[in-house]
């Protein structure tokens, strides 16, 4: 002890001295780090000294020793290290020199200290039980403890999150399409379907109706409704979004994502643990890397779904209304909520029937058809809110009853079921004197088609032009406008003696009855929106079905989206040469025109070659001033980003432009890479129909500073296409980056199963290893693919067609990582039962033991992580093998942690896979994650059962000896006494004893498992075993005197029972 202590104050005194020397030339962090190490190991030594125990244990003594020579061997170190410092003529190479050898030498010694700390540490906590060093913390029924957050972190997270208020969403509905009738929507409580939901386990309630059958005023209603409930129990809760096919935030999956995640982390705070946990790193500010984070679909997903399934959020009633005005992300969505895995989580969807996919997806939520099935409700409900109107009309206009009652008919008989016809048509009426009513009344169409061709037949000729206009801005905009920024977008000008905005007001009151103004939420400001989703769908038809005469209102989508990039390029014309940013900032069309440009000029497809000459100029200027953009210094690499076809096509066909600027800062990025990585998949089929074109170090075959192709650029990206395009083109599958993966690696690693079958059929090897061993199935049964990489959560089920892809494609199920861990290790740890049985299904072998001399089964009692960083595609050099003795560094901060060096980067590996039995200690910042318990109970009871059903040794022993069964009694979890009554029960030797005598007993009186005792004596432990210290099980109980009396007590009670 004391040559130990000697040997780190005289370390500690010359890494001191070199750290004052040294901080002018490479900074204190060197050897800072390093002495920091010599500090924990001065506060083991005082432990050490205030246990008297601990004084008296032979190996801990042994221990000690050899960490005074490892210290001593640093001392000299440090000491040759000032003795560079101070000879003259290595002042010049000094840096270099530091490090290289000296950085090379000190990371192997204290490499070593680690490794012989940690080896102390275990001793440590097998002589006293100590709960500092414990792994497993207790649980508190089927909770975890979750690293704590300060509430800045988590309002930061939330305001980042934020886009829309749902309940502004909703109170702007209400205000645009007016109260709900008395009495209507009531009946939806009652269904068979509706109550199941609610009190039924069952994956969800799925309400579909055609255009205009009051689908929105049920989603209002039905919100209202299960805020009344909710509000009488502190249990439940309520989420729901309106997706608007108006607004390019609300209608993706993103955006319903954050609205519903910042609504439930707006009503439990706490829930917000679950988004901080994705983004904070150990020792590391928070809201730093929240302003870095990337907020990608399987990111929200896997916060949305653990937010749901924590047990603070008690039952969540989510509803969702207009699933079909979602873009192509609705799928993504649809699979978010089907990989909710608590049944305490009840979503309601209404939208218009959807596409086959979807309504696959589905399949299994109960369904409301109110087409079909629930028509007599409709009729009643259409019925009641025809005698509200026309009770209406009647007090305004002072109708006659014979004349309501004809109305009343009329209103039935043409509505053709929809409430939309019904508020038009009263609408008609209201303009009408009393003596034009029923004239009026007879002329009205039946259904929505003919009453809107009625009202576009009603707009003065001489304002035709500009009507049209307006209602292609409105309907093709990707934001919501008010009158003031469609003045401006469209360019109105005074007429006469009318101002711009007088001008305005005209040609929106020609249309009035099609658009309707909205009070934009928190502000006096009025936007202009359509009435309705059916105008859009209207206007949109083909005109060869449409009504002659009115070919100026039907719309193609190429030319109408192709008409708002023309004015956008008009805005930037009007502002040049002032810098865009500054364009962007000044006013909400300039803004609009800069970040929806592109956008436009994409969906308006061939049709943009018109522009493209008078657009060139203000590429680069546009990039500039974009958020997501850079100016590549080079033609053909800005226009594969910006992503517009016809200008690809444009600049390929002038070799002067190509080839202008090619040296540009690319980083060894190709056009093809970029359009790859910015998922521009036609981009890229283009570039790949003219390589013969391009420079040959710009192929297909091209790799960037990475070392990645275009084809691991693609995998990781979506949509596929681009994938299946570079495959088409024959790019090799299996070539490898820097960091040794290949494109299926990549493809898994970023959550894109698609990806993995398409590069699997073109000859990807499914046992390919990266430079560290890892295989495409190591990924799958570590990463969650439907919840991204890292997740910390249990398995989902969407990653097991991937592994059942890879294994039939003949991945090698035993083949693990450089330190011997197979994803057989990962299954178990993870408790995912189904990877387990899936695996040994395919002949996985159980008794093959990793780096640290652990078998699968010892895993059993699972962990919540497995990996806690990994930093492997910011490397740029290749890894060799051959230094794996060396490379081990603990983390600062985290105990849990060893950071494997590389010359570029760091690869950090869950040191709990070096200890299966749970004993070292637990870090401050980690995080626990949870399951039910009877689930999590029921999974480790299968897992065991697979491994019986498949001839496995139950009773393996480690390297050290230990057997699973010894594992469950060092590990404090609540699965470690039912794994343990579960082997005890299917019969191993309870009496086994592990390399240093000490049997199951043995470790369960040292653990203090009262439980596990009276096990082990009524399974027939011998309780006169002697470890090779020579003690019995009640010898260590005399150790801890404050123990025995309680552990006494209770043994005899079970030995009476």
């Amino acid at each position: 002890m004391e040559a130990l202590r000697a040997a780190i104050e005289a370390a500690q005194s010359a890494g001191e001295l070199l750290l004052a020397q040294l901080r002018p030339y490479c900074g204190e962090g060197f050897v800072w780090e390093r002495l920091s190490e010599l500090k924990d190991v001065t506060k083991i030594c005082d432990r050490i000294e205030l246990d008297p125990v601990l004084g008296r244990d032979r190996d801990t003594e042994a221990s000690l020793k050899q960490c005074a020579d490892n210290v001593s061997d640093i001392k000299v170190l440090l000491e040759e290290a000032n003795s560079f410092r101070k000879n003259q003529r290595f002042r010049q190479p000094w840096k270099s020199l530091v490090r290289e050898d000296i950085e090379e030498e000190s990371v192997r010694l204290f490499n070593r200290l680690q490794r012989e700390r940690a080896a102390l540490e275990l001793h440590i906590a097998t002589a006293t039980s100590d709960a500092e060093y414990q792994m497993g913390v207790a649980a508190t029924g089927a909770r975890r403890r979750f690293a704590a957050f300060s509430p800045a972190d988590v309002n930061f997270l939330r305001d980042e999150i934020f886009i829309t208020d749902p309940r502004d969403d909703r109170s702007s509905l209400i205000s645009a399409k007016g109260e709900r009738a008395d009495g209507t929507c009531m009946w939806v409580l009652e269904t068979d379907a509706y109550n199941a939901w609610m009190n039924t386990p069952c994956p969800g309630l799925w309400i579909t109706g055609g255009p205009g059958t009051g689908k929105t005023m049920m989603s209002i209603f039905l919100t209202e409704q299960l805020e009344l409930k909710a509000a009488r129990s502190e249990a439940e809760n309520v989420i729901y979004y309106f997706c608007d096919n108006q607004n390019d935030s609300r209608n993706d999956a993103l955006g319903i994502l954050r609205g519903l995640i910042w609504q439930l982390g707006s009503m439990k705070p706490s829930l917000m643990k679950h988004g901080l946990s994705d983004v904070r790193l150990v020792d590391a500010n928070p809201l730093f890397y929240l302003r870095m984070f990337d907020l990608r679909m399987e990111i929200l997903c896997r916060i949305f779904n653990n937010m749901v399934e924590d047990l603070d959020a008690g039952c969540v009633f989510c509803v969702i209304d207009g699933l079909d005005e979602c873009d192509s992300t609705s799928s993504d969505l649809v699979n978010c909520l089907l990989g909710v895995s608590t049944s305490k989580f009840k979503p309601l969807v209404l939208s218009r029937p959807l596409n086959q996919p979807l309504t696959r997806s589905l399949s299994n939520y109960l369904r409301l058809r109110l087409d079909t099935d629930l028509q007599k409700e409709i009729k009643a409900d259409l019925k009641a809110f025809i005698q509200q109107r026309v009770q209406q009309l009647s007090d305004d206009g002072g109708y006659p009853p014979a004349l309501q009652q004809v109305i009343h008919d009329t209103f039935i008989q043409r509505s053709e079921g929809t409430f939309l016809w019904v508020k038009l048509a009263a609408q008609e009426l209201e303009k009408r004197p009393l003596a034009e009513v029923e004239t009026c009344l007879s002329s009205l169409p039946s259904g929505l088609d003919g009453i809107y061709s009625r009202i576009l037949r009603s707009i003065d000729h001489a304002c035709a032009g500009s009507v049209s206009r307006l209602l292609t801005v409105i309907t093709t905009a990707y934001r919501p406008l008010s009158i003031e920024d469609a003045e401006t977008l469209l360019g109105i000008q005074p007429v006469g003696q009318l101002t711009a905005s007088e001008v305005m007001e005209s040609v929106v009151a020609q249309c009035s009855s099609l658009l309707v103004l909205v009070c934009k939420p928190r502000s006096e400001k009025k936007v202009i929106r359509l009435l309705h989703q059916s105008v859009k769908d209207y206007l949109f038809r083909s005109s060869k079905y449409g009504d002659r005469g009115l070919e100026a209102f039907y719309f193609q989508h190429n030319k109408a989206h192709l008409q708002l990039a023309s004015l956008c390029l008009g805005i930037l014309e009007s502002h040049y040469p002032e810098n865009f940013r500054t364009t962007r900032d000044r006013s909400f069309t300039g803004k609009y025109a800069v970040d929806c440009f592109k956008h436009h000029a994409k969906d308006s497809g061939s049709e943009f070659s018109s522009l493209v000459p008078r657009f060139l100029f203000f590429l680069v200027p546009l990039m500039d001033a974009a958020e997501d953009m850079v100016d590549w210094r080079s033609s053909i690499h800005n226009a594969s980003h910006f992503g517009v076809l016809p200008i690809v096509r444009h600049v390929l066909d002038k070799p002067l432009g190509l080839y202008k600027s090619i040296r540009g800062y690319t980083q060894g990025m190709t056009p093809l890479h970029i359009a790859a990585f910015w998922e521009n998949d036609e981009v890229v089929r283009v570039l790949l129909e003219k390589q013969r074109r391009l420079p040959r170090k710009w192929s297909a075959s091209s790799t960037n500073s990475a070392g990645e192709t275009p084809l691991h650029i693609a995998a990781g990206r979506r949509p596929v296409s681009s994938v299946q395009a570079l495959l088409d083109y024959k790019s090799d599958p299996n070539i490898r980056n820097n960091q040794g993966h290949t494109p299926l690696h990549k493809a898994i690693y970023m959550d894109h199963a698609e990806s993995v079958r398409l590069l699997l059929a073109a000859g990807a090897q499914a046992s390919a290893q990266d430079f560290c061993g890892r295989t495409p199935l190591y990924l799958a049964a570590a990463f969650d693919l439907k919840h991204g990489a890292h997740s910390g959560r249990f398995c989902h089920p969407s990653t097991d067609s991937v592994m059942k892809q890879l294994l039939e494609a003949g991945s090698d199920v035993d083949r693990g990582d450089e330190y011997g861990i197979l994803p057989l290790h990962i299954a178990v740890l993870r408790s995912c039962a189904r990877h387990t049985r899936l695996l040994l299904h395919w002949s996985a072998n159980p008794a093959i033991a990793n780096y640290w001399g652990f078998k699968p089964l010892h895993y059993i009692v699972g962990d919540s992580e497995i990996l806690a960083s990994i930093d492997e595609y910011r490397a740029n050099d290749r890894y060799s093998n051959s230094r794996k003795g060396n490379i081990f560094s603990q983390s600062s901060g985290n105990r849990n942690v060893s950071t494997a060096n590389f010359p570029h980067g760091n690869y950090s590996i869950y040191e709990g896979w070096g200890d299966a039995r749970g004993r070292l200690a637990v870090s401050e910042h980690r995080t626990y994650v949870f399951m039910h318990e009877e689930q999590h109970n029921a999974g480790v009871k299968e897992i065991l059962e697979c491994f019986k059903s498949s001839g496995a040794d139950l009773n393996v022993q480690a390297a050290d000896g230990t057997t699973p069964l010894m594992c469950c009694a060092y590990r404090n979890k609540p699965t470690c006494l039912v794994a343990a009554k579960w082997l005890i029960a299917a019969g191993v030797d309870v009496n086994t004893q592990d390399d240093h005598g000490d049997s199951c007993l043995h470790i369960a009186v040292v653990q203090r498992k009262r439980s596990l005792v009276a096990a082990l004596i009524d399974a027939g432990a011998n309780q006169e075993l002697q470890n090779e210290k020579g003690m019995t099980p009640a010898d260590l109980i005399q150790l801890r005197p404050e123990f025995w009396e309680v552990l006494e007590t209770e043994v005899k009670v079970e030995e009476v029972e």
